[in-house]
């Protein structure tokens, strides 16, 4: 694996530790370099200054032998987020635990879906990854787009997010009809 920025990042007023990491099929590119600033900014948001998260960057081989055995779809997605969930309270487990306190789970973004949603949505790179990267955090954080209430709500957050970082609304284009896996 190749790393962007493989340390744990404390930036001002937060005390996250945010991990991403390339896969090593991936190139690197510009956009990479602000998933941190965008997964700070999403946590701000929120009100979880504190959550730790990682985050791979994959290609579409990986991505679709992770979205097989977690959700099983033999085919490749954009985003998915595992949240992290404590194991029972054994004494076993009691150390690692204390130390993931504000661990809240990990997320596998596909660059080369990235590529192509972005073009056929009319998009730049840049902004469908930015929106990928928040989308994948609020899941972390419990956001859900199951029924309508709760993706108008996942939604508004995400064009909240994106607005402050000067991306325009992700859902506002002419290919609104466009459909991927993930939705």
């Amino acid at each position: 694996m190749t790393s962007l920025d493989n340390e744990q990042v404390r930036a001002n007023s937060t005390s996250a530790a945010i991990e991403v990491v390339c896969s090593d099929a991936v190139s690197e590119s510009a956009a990479h370099t602000h998933v941190i600033d965008w997964v700070v900014k999403t946590l701000r948001h929120a009100d979880q200054p504190d959550a730790s998260v990682s985050i791979k960057i994959v290609d579409l081989d990986e991505m679709v032998l992770l979205n097989t055995t977690f959700r099983q779809k033999n085919m490749p997605t954009n985003v998915l987020s595992f949240p992290f969930e404590a194991a029972t309270n054994t004494q076993q487990f009691a150390e690692v635990e204390a130390e993931m306190e504000d661990f809240i789970g990990d997320i596998a973004i596909c660059d080369a879906v990235v590529k192509t949603e972005a073009q056929a949505q009319g998009k730049t790179y840049e902004q469908h990854f930015a929106h990928l990267t928040v989308h994948g955090v609020l899941h972390l954080l419990g956001f859900d787009h199951v029924d309508e209430s709760e993706a108008a709500e996942m939604e508004n957050n995400e064009i909240a997010i994106l607005a402050m970082m000067g991306f325009a609304n992700p859902y506002e284009t002419d290919l609104k009809d466009v459909k991927n896996d993930h939705e």
